[in-house]
């Protein structure tokens, strides 16, 4: 074979190789952005459900503190019109030692009051007997009737709702008044307020 032969040939067989590592090198080039593709793709929607997941956590995060910053400012609302109701309540029972229908009630504070007091320190003791100015005679007839004479009834113009025994001796006072008897039971009266004035979706009763 002639050296221009040889020559040729070699150059042929190196095109030959030169051509099938380009064609290689093309493929895995292709392999290589087909597979980067992938993933790109993969990686983007997977971060695309993570931000859908995360948009959807955060929605459900506001709406539970929405529900209930509504929950608190409708148990506020509730609360404050039940205060109303129990002031009007309490004005009303206030009320009530201007009339006629008082005067039992006050029989039943001051039969509360002695049976509270205890038999030794009452028969131990001088018992003062504070009453509303009023109603002092009244009183007065009802101990003796019912054997407590010896207690002393001191008219006090400052208490007008009830009744307040008073033991210096033993330093004691037993006070039983409207107004404290309703402050007492003031929490049990606001929670039948909002019990009875609404119903469970917060609708007031008729």
């Amino acid at each position: 074979m002639t050296r221009a032969a040889l020559l040729s040939s070699m150059e042929q067989h190196i095109g030959a190789q030169c051509s099938r590592v380009l064609a290689e090198a093309r493929e895995q080039a292709k392999a290589i952005l087909a597979g980067a593709d992938r993933e790109a793709n993969q990686n983007r929607a997977k971060a695309l459900e993570d931000l859908a997941a995360e948009e959807a956590a955060l929605a459900a995060e506001n709406r539970h503190r929405a529900e209930a910053q509504i929950r608190l400012e409708r148990l506020a609302t509730r609360q404050h019109i039940a205060d109303d109701v129990l002031t009007t309540a309490r004005a009303k029972l206030g009320s009530l030692v201007e009339t006629p229908d008082f005067e039992p009630v006050l029989d039943a504070l001051l039969a509360e009051a002695v049976e509270a007091l205890a038999a030794e320190e009452a028969a131990a003791n001088p018992i003062l007997v504070r009453v509303p100015k009023a109603h002092s005679e009244r009183c007065r007839r009802w101990l003796e009737t019912h054997g407590a004479s010896r207690m002393t009834v001191e008219p006090a113009p400052a208490l007008e709702d009830g009744v307040e025994l008073v033991c210096p001796g033993a330093g004691f006072r037993i006070a039983n008044t409207l107004g404290l008897r309703f402050e007492r039971m003031r929490g049990a009266l606001r929670k039948a307020c909002v019990e009875n004035l609404f119903h469970d979706d917060g609708e007031t009763r008729p």
